[in-house]
């Protein structure tokens, strides 16, 4: 015959939690604003691809043959 520990028969007789009605269509939840705006960049920084690493540039890529 099993023997189920204190700890299992607890977890198993635990209440269901509550289910919640179902949420409104979205089209009729009013929109936060916050959504709509696009992300605002930072004042002090301009907008430019990342520079590549030194090592990275094609300049780089070889080994400088030794005089």
């Amino acid at each position: 015959m099993l023997r189920y520990s204190p700890l299992a028969v607890a977890k198993l007789n635990r209440p269901k939690p509550q289910r919640l009605p179902p949420l409104l269509p979205r089209q009729n939840l009013p929109r936060p604003l916050r959504r709509l705006r696009p992300r605002q960049l930072h004042p002090r920084r301009p907008l430019q691809p990342p520079r590549r690493a030194q090592w990275q540039s094609p300049a780089h890529s070889k080994a400088k043959p030794r005089p």
